[in-house]
């Protein structure tokens, strides 16, 4: 059994304890003027924690960094043994990624597309090296029994293996228009096909995901027969023939697929490119833009796992950092547009705040963790200064207090265990 201590986060901590008993500092080390907060310990073991399938993943990650997160550490000589020989580049990031920290150049969201509601749906699909999957995909969609009329884009983002020659048996289909271009990304190959919407709702497939049968039926139907903006419906994760449980969404999910919006949402908004987790958009823009959403319970969406994607692949990456600039360039989007700070906006961005958090904590680098702590008050604490706690939803009342009292450790233990 360890044991983690959740105050006094250091930003500067960076070696492991010498001695594997627990240790003090003296009263002398605290800074002058200022009361050292109670130590409190978490037990660290295999029932102590429920670790979620993200954390689960990150294994040996999660292991190395909850070690830097401790200034004193009560171990075993097995757990000593597995910090000692985790890869040492993950304590501190190279000069060579220095340049990854820096802000890249402004993309923005804002732009100006064309809605033209010829059909009922418009379903955009973006291809980029799949040749394995895409063929289902589309024919997942194809196959979708419906009373609504949908059109489906599929953009070819300058694929170099033979994805291109699979879509060649969809040129002659009336349903299917197929964009080629040199690659511009994943949000590139979408906002292609955004440039120039078709439907009343917009709905996205990712090329190697597939749509549950009936999907398409049971979200227009609720979309249409109550006026919605955004119906989310429930998915399930898989692998191979392996299928995880499905998981049923109280409320919009950050990702694009998934559900269908309303065209008019597209209008002035569309994918920044250049970043990760261009999907961001969806949680810190267009969510926020709308009451009226609603959900269908069954499964309507199928997600591969794919072990290859920059979801699993981006953590402890330099370009992870992304996660910030995103946020950043999506917030003077916001202002651009004269977009109201709300209760609602507030209790958007904190959700927001959380997964940034774990994405700059998987770098293991005191000053991605300094940046991210110091944008997040930026833009949680400054922005929202006309607002108090009350206008807080209850699930994340801890986190905004520990981003008003400027408690950094309990920031991050309270995103790696929610």
């Amino acid at each position: 059994m360890c044991f983690i201590e959740l105050a006094d986060y250091d930003e500067n901590m960076t070696k492991m304890p010498k001695k594997s008993g627990r240790t003090r500092r003296s009263k002398k080390s605290a800074a002058p003027g200022r009361s050292r907060p109670p130590v409190r310990f978490w037990p660290l073991g295999a029932k102590s924690l429920p670790l979620h399938r993200f954390q689960v993943r990150l294994s040996m990650n999660l292991l190395f960094h909850l070690s830097q997160l401790a200034r004193h550490t009560h171990t075993t000589k097995l757990f000593r043994r597995a910090l000692q020989t985790f890869p040492l580049h993950l304590r501190r990031l190279s000069s060579s990624a220095d340049a990854e920290f820096r802000q890249p150049p402004s993309h923005s969201a804002l732009c100006a597309n064309v809605v033209d509601e010829r059909y009922d749906l418009h379903i955009i699909v973006p291809v980029y090296n799949v040749e394995r999957y895409v063929e289902g995909c589309i024919a997942s969609i194809l196959a979708q029994q419906t009373r609504f009329s949908f059109h489906i884009t599929v953009v070819n983002d300058g694929s170099s293996d033979k994805s291109r020659e699979r879509l060649r048996r969809y040129e002659d289909d009336p349903r299917v228009t197929i964009i080629d271009q040199e690659n511009r990304g994943f949000s590139g190959a979408r906002n292609a096909a955004l440039a120039h919407i078709v439907g009343r709702y917009v709905m996205f497939v990712d090329s190697d995901d597939r749509l549950a049968p009936g999907a398409v039926e049971m979200l227009m139907s609720k979309a249409v027969a109550e006026d919605l903006d955004i119906v989310q419906g429930g998915y399930v994760r898989f692998f191979g023939c392996a299928k995880l449980p499905a998981v049923h969404p109280v409320a919009p999910t950050g990702f694009a697929w998934g559900k269908v919006y309303r065209a008019s949402l597209w209008r002035r908004v569309h994918f920044p490119e250049t970043f990760w987790y261009e999907d961001t958009v969806c949680g810190l823009f267009l969510h926020t833009l709308t009451q009226r959403v609603g959900i269908v319970g069954p499964v309507v969406y199928e997600y591969r796992i794919n072990f290859k994607g920059i979801s699993i692949q981006s953590m402890g990456r330099p370009k992870c950092i992304d996660t910030l600039w995103v946020t950043q360039q999506l917030l003077a989007d916001r202002d651009a547009l004269g977009l109201p700070d709300s209760p609602e906006f507030l209790n958007a961005m904190l959700p927001q705040v959380r997964i940034n958090t774990l994405r700059v904590f998987s770098l293991g680098d005191s000053r991605a963790n300094a940046l991210n702590f110091a944008l997040s008050r930026r833009w949680v604490v400054d922005r929202f200064a006309h607002l108090d706690a009350r206008h807080v939803a209850p699930e994340f009342a801890d986190l905004y207090r520990a981003l008003i009292e400027g408690d950094a450790g309990r920031l991050v233990l309270l995103s790696l265990f929610p």
